[in-house]
């Protein structure tokens, strides 16, 4: 990653820092509140630096829809972005993160 690439993720990260953490997002009535505590605890137990595509891929693809809202997606999009950048295997699909720009009514 280029100095300037990693410059514009800090800055991400920064800027979207105004949304917290939510360890208790809300999900769906079809799922158990034992599996949303599950999930829950699974993408919160880390910093979100820390977190890798493989643990939030699922998050990014439900978010929204079933699991948690936009504010919880402001959250982690630093890190979806981030990942996406790094290009790795087992990172976030670029697709979905930004099919959910969309969905929530957010204009490029």
């Amino acid at each position: 990653m280029t100095k300037e690439m990693f410059n514009c993720i800090t800055n991400l990260y920064e800027i979207f820092s105004v949304y917290k953490l939510n360890p208790t997002m809300e999900a769906s009535s079809m799922y158990s509140e034992e599996k949303v505590s599950e999930w829950n605890r699974e993408i919160t137990q880390k910093p979100l630096r820390e977190l890798s595509g493989d643990e939030l891929g699922f998050f990014a693809f439900k978010v929204g829809y079933t699991w948690g809202c936009k504010s919880d997606y402001k959250h982690f999009l630093p890190r979806f972005l981030d990942l996406i950048a790094q290009y790795k295997e087992g990172a976030i699909e670029a697709w979905i993160v930004f099919k959910k720009f969309h969905y929530f009514d957010w204009e490029l």
